[in-house]
């Protein structure tokens, strides 16, 4: 699957990171106008969680498919991965999984835990 995409901003070089696994955000866009592409305005963030950049991909996101009764008794998210190669506006297919757990009974109400009432 290929998503066509607009303009990226401007990867930032390994070396403006102060320390390892520092996160870049995009919290603004400076001036522009229809015919040049708005800056980004770019801070840092300690995100520990963080334990690999790929520098090759710097840009993506992801999906979640939301399936709230399967068979078998179940409920379950697929988190799809999709990212786009410096200088390219085409995002492909990186990564996939599915978190899954299971629709157990409540005991108290007789509904399913996780489940939404019908109202």
């Amino acid at each position: 699957m290929i998503i066509g995409g607009g303009g990226h901003s401007t990867p930032t070089p390994p070396a403006d990171f102060d320390m390892p696994h520092d996160g870049v955000l995009i919290t603004s866009v400076g001036a522009g106008s229809p015919q040049s592409q708005h800056p980004s305005i770019t801070t840092t963030e300690p995100a520990p969680w963080s334990a690999y950049r790929d520098l090759m991909t710097p840009y993506g996101f992801a999906s979640f498919d939301f399936v709230p009764h399967e068979p078998g008794g179940t409920t379950s998210i697929t988190v799809t991965h999709y990212g786009a190669e410096v200088g390219s506006p085409d995002y492909t297919q990186r990564d996939q999984f599915v978190m899954r757990k299971s629709l157990r009974q409540d005991r108290a109400s007789g509904n399913l835990a996780g489940a939404s009432a019908a109202r």
